[in-house]
């Protein structure tokens, strides 16, 4: 409204302006100029960047890409304090919980400094007891970021002492956990509900299932329900190694269960119109996904089909959800009456190398009548109409048609901006985004670190191009790599690619939803590089041919914890054969921490 005031521009969709422009100064207040409004807004504008600015850092270290954020930082945030100047949170951010990892409260970057200060300060009392000096309790133990499983009333004490460790003044949380599970696994040894469920994960060769009973028999393992059959879900589950599984990770799964089985009850409970379930709650069942944040299931849910709706199954909620998705993105489209536009240049008869450089022109789906098709706008856009874009190119109004225009040496998928149109009396549309995909295309990835003692987080298609779907993300294992590492195990997607690969006295590798992979070294040796495959929407095909490296090298001033992303285009080798030429290019890379990959040659 405030933008369909002539000679008004610049408020931002979903920034609150009333309460500036309550206490906005003006000549006459029953009579503002546009001039004057003018000055309220860029006002509101500034004050609403700087806290963004603020909180730049911290949304950075969220979205784990490599950022260090300062305990001057995080303190500098109203209503947080407490960070201590010899921590280090970004690995804690990433993996806090935030309700909207784009716009983190003081309350939930406090929750996290709490957390990480008590890990912190319990890591330290682990070092004292290696040392002899104190002892450590299961609580403690549980406290540390990255460890789970010590059962409370068992004293580790000895078994850390005793553990066996890279570096005993620097234990990493991997070397801790492995003295917790192997402890407990000796306290089960003779317990044969362990054997039984050990058994069945491992692939149930005598073909008989698990019961509750049996589960909770296990020391470390508690909450199984005698009504709940938890035989699929051990199947299903995550276990790094199958023939071996931890406590931890059986407790995980009953866990999991549990709140799956819990909210299959409020399911058949909302049918019945007795209840609601949210989205949260929906996604949280297991083989049930996609249920969006805010959206009311209810209606949906008591309309739907089931064979019985007292005890629905999760195919026929899935259907449920994906049938009211697909309404609420009409109505969406409905209420914006602007279409989102998603342009992928992606296709088989398209080669990537040639066409990565175009400048991009994209029509404007069919509108309503009453729209001006000649009042294309651009979010955010200069006098000129342009939206300039530092280091990828420019937008543009061109005919009608929205333009971009990537600068030399830009070969990536720009980010997405958004456009708007008026009707013909005027009055603003609300916005809608644009994306651009440029042809599918992966790029290798070289991780350099001075240290591997923690999980490393590598977004590897930041820098790739296409219309990706991250949850298709998986790890290539090549004919033959099993028998060049015997002992390795993997969690199994398809005749060709995995989502979690632990290789013998290295590591494990996992790709997860969101389009990253994580590396848990079990050394600080560099671990055997792997290659990644994933699904173009664009093209309709999966990609492959990219790889990751994991280099270790001593940078002079770089702590530790230090990690860096290098982007090369050059052909990567698969795993055991990168040889000397993953060497030269290494050898070029010594001393720098974090550069971009370069740009790729047709």
């Amino acid at each position: 409204e405030l933008n369909a005031i002539r000679d008004v521009s610049g408020a931002v969709d979903g920034t609150d302006y009333s309460e500036a422009l309550a206490n906005g100064t003006y000549v006459d207040s029953s009579n503002p100029t546009a001039k004057e409004i003018q000055a309220v807004i860029d006002a509101k504008n500034t004050e609403v960047n700087d806290l963004n600015a603020k909180y730049s850092e911290i949304i950075k270290a969220i979205a784990g890409n490599g950022t260090a954020v300062t305990a001057e930082q995080i303190n500098a945030i109203e209503g947080v304090s407490g960070a201590e100047s010899g921590i280090d949170y970004s690995k804690a951010l990433q993996l806090g919980r935030f309700i909207d990892p784009t716009k983190p409260t003081a309350e939930e970057i406090q929750a996290v400094v709490d957390a990480e200060n008590i890990s912190n300060m319990n890591l330290e009392k682990v070092i004292e007891n290696i040392e002899g000096t104190t002892t450590v309790t299961a609580e403690e133990l549980n406290s540390i970021r990255g460890i789970s499983g010590a059962i409370d009333g068992i004293d580790y004490s000895e078994a850390i002492e005793y553990g066996t460790y890279a570096d005993q003044s620097h234990p990493t949380t991997k070397e801790i956990q492995s003295v917790i599970d192997a402890k407990n696994t000796e306290l089960n040894a003779s317990n044969e509900g362990f054997a039984e469920v050990s058994e069945y994960i491992a692939g149930n060769s005598n073909e008989l299932g698990v019961t509750a009973e049996q589960i909770n028999s296990i020391l470390g393992v508690s909450g199984a329900v005698e009504d709940i059959d938890y035989s699929e879900a051990l199947q299903e589950g995550t276990f790094v190694d199958r023939e071996n599984p931890t406590i931890s990770e059986i407790q995980a799964v009953i866990n999991v269960e549990n709140i799956s089985n819990n909210n299959l009850i409020k399911v058949a409970d909302t049918i019945a119109g007795n209840g609601t379930v949210t989205a949260s709650e929906l996604n949280s069942i297991r083989d049930v996904k996609g249920a969006i944040n805010g959206t009311d299931y209810t209606e949906a849910l008591t309309q739907g089909t089931y064979e019985d709706p007292s005890t629905p199954r999760r195919a026929e909620i899935q259907a449920v959800i994906d049938s009211r998705n697909t309404e609420v993105i009409a109505e969406n489209n409905e209420l914006s009456e602007l279409e989102p536009i998603i342009y992928s240049l992606g296709g088989e008869e398209k080669d990537p190398e040639n066409i990565i450089h175009e400048i991009v022109e994209v029509s404007i789906p069919t509108v309503a009548k009453d729209i001006d098709v000649n009042s294309v706008k651009l979010e955010g856009a200069d006098e000129n109409g342009e939206v300039v874009v530092k280091g990828e190119g420019t937008w543009s109004v061109e005919d009608g048609k929205i333009v971009f225009n990537p600068e030399d040496g830009f070969v990536y998928d720009p980010s997405p901006i958004k456009y708007s149109m008026s009707r013909e009396d005027g009055t603003q549309l609300a916005a809608q985004i644009i994306e651009v995909n440029y042809p599918g295309l992966l790029r290798d990835d070289i991780v350099v670190t001075s240290d591997l003692k923690d999980i490393i987080v590598i977004d590897v298609l930041k820098n790739d191009n296409g219309d990706l779907n991250l949850s298709t993300l998986k790890i290539i294992v090549p004919e033959g790599f099993m028998d060049e590492h015997p002992g390795s195990t993997f969690e199994k997607s398809s005749a060709r690619s995995v989502k979690i690969l632990n290789i013998t006295g290295e590591g494990t590798w996992r790709a997860l939803d969101n389009g990253k992979i994580t590396y848990e070294p079990l050394t600080d040796s560099e671990p055997t590089p792997i290659e990644y495959e994933v699904y173009d929407n664009g093209a309709r095909k999966v990609l492959s041919g990219a790889g990751i490296a994991i280099k270790k090298t001593e940078v002079a001033g770089v702590s530790d914890e230090a990690s860096c992303e290098d982007y090369s285009t050059n052909s990567i080798p698969t795993l055991s054969k990168w040889g000397m030429g993953l060497t030269a290019i290494l050898s070029s890379l010594f001393g720098i921490l974090l550069f971009r990959k370069k740009k790729n040659k047709a």
